[in-house]
Formats: C-alpha cells, sequence, structure tokens
C-alpha cells in the first residue's frame, strides 16, 4: 500500500509538468521579440541612439568630444585641473586616456544601436515604406 502511494504522487507529479507550463513569458520585460511592434518604439530607439551622441562625458557632439575635438587647436586650452583632458591637449595624452576612451566607446553603443533598429525596423507592420526608409 505504501509503494502506491509513492507511484501514484509520482504519476501526478510528471503529469503536471508539462514543457508549456515552464516556459512563460514576463509581460513586464521588453525583449527584441515584443519591443518592435509600433512607431513609438522606433522614435524611441532614435531617440536613444542620438541622445548618446549628446552625451555630456562622451558624446561625439557632448562637451566633452568638442574638447577632444578643438583641445588641440588653438581655439581654446585645457587647463590643467582636468589630467586626462590636459594630456590631450599637450599632445602626452596615453592610450589608457578615460576621455577619449569614453568618446569611442560610446559612440560604438550609438553605432550598435543604429544597426539595431536598421536590423529590426521591418518588422514593425504599422509602418509604410515610406517611413521606414527614412
Amino acid at each position: 500500500m505504501k509503494h502506491i502511494k509513492y507511484i501514484i504522487l509520482t504519476l501526478l507529479i510528471a503529469a503536471g509538468c508539462q514543457e508549456s507550463t515552464l516556459e512563460l513569458t514576463n509581460p513586464n520585460q521588453i525583449t527584441s521579440e515584443t519591443y518592435w511592434q509600433t512607431e513609438t518604439d522606433v522614435l524611441s530607439s532614435f531617440a536613444a541612439t542620438y541622445s548618446l551622441l549628446r552625451d555630456v562625458n562622451g558624446g561625439f557632439y557632448g562637451v566633452r568630444g568638442i574638447e577632444l575635438g578643438n583641445g588641440r587647436g588653438d581655439d581654446f586650452f585645457i587647463r590643467n585641473d582636468v589630467k586626462n583632458l590636459y594630456q590631450l591637449s599637450t599632445f602626452t595624452n596615453t592610450p589608457d586616456n578615460g576621455v577619449v576612451n569614453d568618446l569611442w566607446n560610446i559612440s560604438y553603443r550609438a553605432i550598435f544601436r543604429a544597426n539595431q533598429i536598421l536590423e529590426n525596423i521591418d518588422r514593425v507592420t504599422v509602418l509604410d515604406e515610406q517611413k521606414k526608409k527614412e
């Protein structure tokens, strides 16, 4: 009798474990499969991409990008209280210069995001072809 209880319990457990009940999707989590649905998703992606280019500390069109672009010229001189920028303006920077590394890292993140838009824009079915080209 004791063995029958274990057999019945094992069968109930095995019957209750279906693969479909184990593979649940979280409705509160955004994934690449659920994100690309509307025009707002595409516009939000554009905003996230372009905002990196204007990032204060590493965006090409942000404060540091302007300083890096003009710091070696005659437009202005960078004070010596910011070591990484001063090294750049005096042509003594090293490959581990944090300001330059930030600029490149953020630029590559922006390129990655732009590539994500290009790869996934065709999944947005509510956009017409003209808006997709834009």
